[in-house]
């Protein structure tokens, strides 16, 4: 393996790490909402939780109260623990990319970096389908579908009737976050093509 090379695939891990990042701090999923116009989404779902702005005041007069869109309490910190484990695993794996540091499994051998770059990749594509069912059912006990136009009955406020229609999106940020699990793997996999193959890691 050549210096030149390795800077580059820690180049590559950067990049992906970049995105990343970016994709886990933008919205994931939005709707605009007719009668808010002045928001055009004021109800924005990320990869760690509900960002509602001036919905949850109609939300709480929902029969549970706005209970219905809310996550578990648990989920945001954890959330927040995987980005910081997934983020520090590719740093790690771009340090190690030069390095002949393996790890045994299924009585095989692999190289660290590689396999650490494989987890992550494996893991985001996780969350970016659980996100997707997640939210499907989450939304579905407001009445609220994930892509495209719903007319929603948000319940009774004294003498009123709210309703009001809603207009869905699945946002670049999630699918900028698909990309980043298969990205990483394929970089992973074409990992001792760049870099060259240590000759002692089996994989």
């Amino acid at each position: 393996m050549t210096n030149r090379r390795v800077w580059l695939f820690r180049i590559l891990i950067v990049i992906a790490t970049a995105s990343l990042v970016a994709a886990w701090f933008m919205p994931w999923w939005s709707a605009s909402i007719k009668d808010i116009p002045a928001y055009k989404y004021p109800i924005s779902i990320y990869p760690y939780g509900l960002d509602a702005h001036l919905m949850w005041e109609y939300l709480t007069i929902m029969p549970e109260g706005g209970a219905e869109a809310e996550m578990p309490a648990f989920f945001t910190p954890v959330m927040w623990l995987y980005f910081g484990l997934v983020v520090a695993a590719l740093l790690i794996a771009a340090w190690l990319v030069n390095k002949d540091r393996n790890i045994s499994l299924f009585r095989r051998k692999f190289n660290l970096s590689k396999f650490l770059m494989i987890v992550v990749g494996l893991s985001y594509m996780v969350v970016c389908g659980l996100a997707v069912i997640v939210a499907s059912m989450r939304l579905g006990d407001i009445g609220i579908n994930l892509v495209g136009y719903t007319f929603v009955n948000l319940g009774h406020y004294a003498v009123w009737t709210l309703e009001t229609s809603v207009d869905a999106y699945l946002r670049f940020g999630y699918w900028l976050a698909c990309g980043v699990g298969p990205f990483l793997i394929i970089l992973a996999l074409l990992r001792n093509r760049i870099v060259g193959r240590s000759r002692s890691v089996s994989q």
